[in-house]
C-alpha cells in the first residue's frame, strides 16, 4: 500500500461575523473521520485517473 493523505480544513468557507463555519467544518472532519477510518479497515482507489 502507498502513503495516502487525507486533509480537512475550514481554509474554503468564508470567515465573517454574521457566518460561522464551524459547525459545517465539524461535520465535515467527523465524515473525513469516517472516511479515514473505512479505507484503513479496506485500502482500495478512492480516485480514478481519467488519463
Amino acid at each position: 500500500m502507498t502513503g495516502s493523505l487525507f486533509v480537512a480544513g475550514a481554509s474554503t468557507f468564508s470567515h465573517n461575523g454574521g457566518n460561522n463555519p464551524t459547525p459545517t467544518v465539524a461535520a465535515l472532519a467527523y465524515r473525513a473521520a469516517e472516511g479515514i477510518l473505512d479505507y484503513v479497515d479496506d485500502p482500495r482507489l478512492l480516485v480514478e485517473d481519467d488519463n
